[in-house]
């Protein structure tokens, strides 16, 4: 999509004032309000959803990568999985 958006067409690793600018660029936050459309628009709706199916517990996840996460409730565990993600010890 990035190459859709005339204000993207010449992008080379940095963002342009031009970028933030542009009212047709949906990744501009200076433009938009909210997290722009992608991955991690995506796992935050699926964490909301998680959260808003039981109440009043805090979740944590870290991502898998393809679109996988791994939950946890307690800092403890998530600290357990972000250790189990990177194959080292905590």
């Amino acid at each position: 999509m990035p190459e859709q958006i005339a204000s993207c067409r010449s992008f080379a690793g940095r963002t342009t004032p031009e970028m933030n600018a542009d009212e047709a660029n949906p990744y501009t936050t200076y433009r938009h309000e909210g997290l722009p459309p992608g991955p991690i628009f995506e796992s935050r709706r699926e964490v909301a959803q998680r959260c808003s199916s039981r109440p009043n517990r805090a979740t944590y996840f870290v991502a898998r990568g393809e679109g996988h996460h791994t939950f946890s409730e307690t800092y403890a565990q998530h600290n357990e999985a972000i250790h189990k993600q990177r194959g080292s010890q905590p």
